[in-house]
């Protein structure tokens, strides 16, 4: 347990620090000395210490539960709870204690990233919707102007006609 790469505690039914070992109590950066005998969750920060408290009192189910909670030294602990057997003071809890700031840090980065690229989407359509709409203010300028095209095409033939006329009107004279 010495060894372990993961902190490691032995709670009492209201979560007083029976034994932990040398990891755990570098993880909440305190000496051996003084994380024995206090209480779990003066480590945890307020807002974590509820959903804490409610595991702790539902080990009495029987019921081993995995709880991610955030240190007030900020790092973020995930605890694996588990039951002692009766013959073995039934009523305390062995908990191991993994270090997951780094994956929660990087959680962190991807919802920030998330969230960018959500916004930088709805800039996108927004920039899209306003093409769709220059396109199609477009589609209609131009068929105005092949109307109107259209319109002075057959008044500059009538208007040639006319003069090709009058032109031979003269010369006939």
């Amino acid at each position: 347990i010495e060894e372990m790469d993961e902190g490691a505690v032995t709670l009492s039914e209201e979560g007083l620090v029976i034994y932990c070992n040398q990891r755990f109590a570098e993880l909440v950066n305190e000496p051996i000395e003084r994380v024995i005998g206090s209480y779990f969750k003066h480590f945890i920060v307020p807002n974590d210490r509820p959903k804490f408290d409610k595991l702790l009192t539902r080990k009495a189910l029987n019921i081993n539960n995995v709880l991610t909670i955030s240190l007030v030294n900020s790092l973020y602990l995930k605890l694996s709870f588990h039951l002692l057997p009766a013959y073995l003071q039934g009523d305390n809890c062995i908990l191991v204690a993994t270090d997951v700031t780094e994956i929660k840090r990087e959680e962190k980065k991807l919802r920030e990233l998330s969230l960018l690229l959500e916004q930088k989407l709805g800039v996108i359509q927004q920039l899209r919707m306003q093409l769709i709409e220059k396109k199609i203010d477009t589609d209609v300028e131009i068929k105005k102007l092949k109307s109107s095209n259209t319109k002075l095409v057959h008044e500059i033939a009538k208007h040639k006609r006319i003069a090709a006329e009058l032109k031979l009107k003269l010369k006939q004279k």
